[in-house]
């Protein structure tokens, strides 16, 4: 006897399911997402539909199917565009101290990251500790945590001369993975200003002595 084959549940499609070419249609998926990031502030990952994101960007249903096959899909978008923005800042940081003093570059970092962990703290919380952390969105959500590894590595690189003796790679792959637990447990503790401000401080300390080897 042959046993039936379990069901399984089909997994969201995350893709968009085209992008818009018209300056309209740009707009309107602007509108969307921008109502998409409200949702996500007000009511969280599982507060979301398809419908409270239409009424809030005051587009039909079937304009926001046109481009989004569902939730997970908008959510995605709204992750992709947030960390462009932030990897944008990151890059924007280091290319313009390239050359500074390794102090001067941390310094540059930190700032980055306390103006971003100060700006839109709502969605941040969402989108770093509500979200599924498995399946498709997971490998999104990792990508986007590696997607600095490359220009970091390369920075890295081209100041070897000015720091301490590294294992390049390896301390590539450790701030890449090291620094975003962090933020994302200062997101769930909800520290003060103050509080966050000092944990930067002493971060800045630390980096500042791994690079230099208290040169």
């Amino acid at each position: 006897m042959t046993s039936k084959p379990r069901s399984q549940t089909p997994k969201p499609t995350i893709a968009p399911r085209k992008a818009p070419r018209q300056e309209r249609a740009r707009a309107t998926v602007e509108a969307v997402l921008d109502a998409t990031a409200d949702v996500l502030r007000d009511h969280g990952y599982d507060g979301l539909t398809t419908n409270k994101v239409a009424d809030a960007a005051g587009v039909s249903v079937g304009s926001l199917y046109q481009y989004f096959p569902g939730k997970d899909a908008l959510v995605i978008a709204v992750l992709l565009r947030y960390a462009e923005h932030q990897q944008a800042a990151f890059l924007a940081a280091l290319t313009k101290v390239a050359m500074a003093p390794i102090p001067v570059v941390i310094d540059a970092v930190i700032d980055v990251l306390t103006e971003q962990q100060e700006s839109d703290p709502q969605l941040a919380f969402v989108l770093m500790n509500q979200l599924p952390r498995v399946g498709e969105m997971g490998e999104v959500i990792a990508y986007n945590e590696e997607k600095i590894a490359v220009p970091l590595h390369a920075f890295l690189l081209s100041r070897k001369d000015d720091l301490a003796d590294l294992d390049l790679r390896a301390a590539t792959f450790l701030l890449t993975h090291a620094i975003p637990p962090l933020l994302q447990r200062m997101r769930i503790s909800r520290p003060t200003k103050e509080q966050r401000r000092a944990v930067f401080r002493e971060l800045r300390r630390m980096l500042v002595a791994y690079f230099t080897g208290g040169r």
